[in-house]
C-alpha cells in the first residue's frame, strides 16, 4: 500500500504534515502518532520504529520546515489582555509589560496566578506568583520565568470583586439610584 502512494522506488521520496492542535501528526498507513513535545530525533525515531513494522527497509528522515510560534495569555485586570507572541522564555513581570501593565485599582498583584501546561505529559500546574514583591518592592527572585503558551491571570483585589457583586445584585434590587422625595397631603371635609 504504500509503494501504490509513494511509487516502486521508495528513496527519496517527501510527505509533508502539520501537527494538529491536538499534538498528532496524521500519516499514511499508522495513523495518528502523538508527536507533542519530542524533538524532530525522538520524532524521527518514533516514526522510523512504526514504518519498520510494515517496510523494514524504509528510512524516514524528519524535518521541522516551520513552526507555528509561541506565545503566552495576560488575562485578568491587566490593560491588554491577550496572547502575546515570544521567542524565547521571558519573566511573568515582563509579560505583565507586554499586556500594557495592570490596572493599579483593580488588580490584586499579590495572587497572580501562573498556569503552565507541561506538553510532553500534558500535566497541567496553577501555582501563586507575587508580583506586588517584584514590581513594587523591587524582588526579583519572586519573578519566576515562564514559558510557551502559559498562562498569567491578574486576579481583582477582594474590594473590586465585593464592589463589581454590589453593583450586579444590590444595585439591581432598588429601582433607581440617588435620593428622592415625595409629599403627601389629605383633603378632609370642613
Amino acid at each position: 500500500e504504500f509503494r501504490s502512494l509513494f511509487g516502486g522506488n521508495l528513496s527519496g521520496q517527501g510527505l509533508s504534515t502539520a501537527l494538529g492542535p491536538d499534538g498528532y501528526l496524521g500519516l499514511p498507513l499508522i495513523g495518528e502518532i502523538r508527536a507533542a513535545g519530542l524533538t524532530v530525533t525522538q520524532a524521527q525515531v518514533v516514526l522510523q520504529g512504526e514504518y519498520r513494522r510494515i517496510i523494514p527497509e524504509l528510512n524516514i528522515s524528519v524535518m521541522l520546515t516551520s513552526t507555528a510560534g509561541y506565545g503566552v495569555f495576560v488575562m485578568g485586570e491587566v490593560n491588554e489582555p491577550g496572547r502575546y507572541p515570544i521567542s524565547a522564555p521571558l519573566t511573568a513581570s515582563r509579560a505583565l509589560a507586554l499586556a500594557k501593565g495592570h490596572n493599579p485599582e483593580t488588580a490584586d498583584l499579590a495572587h497572580v496566578v501562573l498556569l503552565s501546561l507541561d506538553a510532553t505529559t500534558g500535566k497541567a500546574t496553577a501555582s501563586f506568583v507575587d508580583l506586588e514583591s517584584v514590581v513594587v518592592r523591587g524582588d526579583i527572585t519572586r519573578d519566576p520565568l515562564i514559558g510557551p503558551n502559559d498562562v498569567l491571570v491578574a486576579p481583582s483585589t477582594t474590594i473590586t470583586k465585593m464592589d463589581r457583586w454590589v453593583d450586579k445584585y444590590i444595585a439591581k434590587l432598588l429601582m433607581f439610584r440617588g435620593t428622592g422625595a415625595s409629599i403627601g397631603y389629605r383633603l378632609e371635609d370642613v
